[in-house]
């Protein structure tokens, strides 16, 4: 009876180390296609990555959900680089159509940032939104309900 339970014990063991494995490469794998990428698809609209913009940066998180309609996607970069990186990518994004609405110093660590332009579906809007630390950052996308203004 002791080398049944061994013997099934081995086998749930290695069936776990096959799943895990599977789920690790699977990980790796996402966050490989997300450093090449070089638009986010918000359902309808596209939005130039930093990678877009800067060059290739690492990535080391990848979120995506919809929550009451509401699109997000969240990329998280390692960078030697940030101030640089978030300096160039946050003037393109200005360049581009979007507007600041949370102001901003790159030069405050940690920080966050905020920008946002009108969706090209009716009645909807993008918000990116940036926090920064000394060696990463995290770039959030929303789309949902709503219009921009201007003061």
């Amino acid at each position: 009876m002791g080398i049944m339970i061994k013997k099934a014990l081995y086998v749930a063991l290695s069936a776990s180390l096959v799943i895990i494995s599977v789920f690790a490469f699977s990980a790796c794998s996402i966050l490989s296609d997300a450093a090449e990428l070089q638009e986010y698809d918000m359902s309808g609209d596209s939005v130039k990555t930093v990678n877009a913009v800067v060059g290739e940066r690492e990535v080391t998180g990848v979120e995506t959900g919809v929550t009451n309609g509401v699109i997000n996607k969240q990329y998280t970069y390692e960078s030697n680089s940030v101030f640089d990186d978030l300096m160039a990518y946050t003037q393109y994004l200005r360049e581009n159509g979007w507007n600041v609405t949370q102001d901003y110093d790159l030069n405050v660590t940690p920080g966050n940032a905020q920008l946002a332009k009108e969706s090209a579906d009716t009645d909807k809007i993008l918000v990116l939104s940036i926090a920064y630390e000394d060696s990463k950052y995290a770039i959030k996308i929303t789309k949902g309900d709503g219009t921009l203004t201007s003061n």
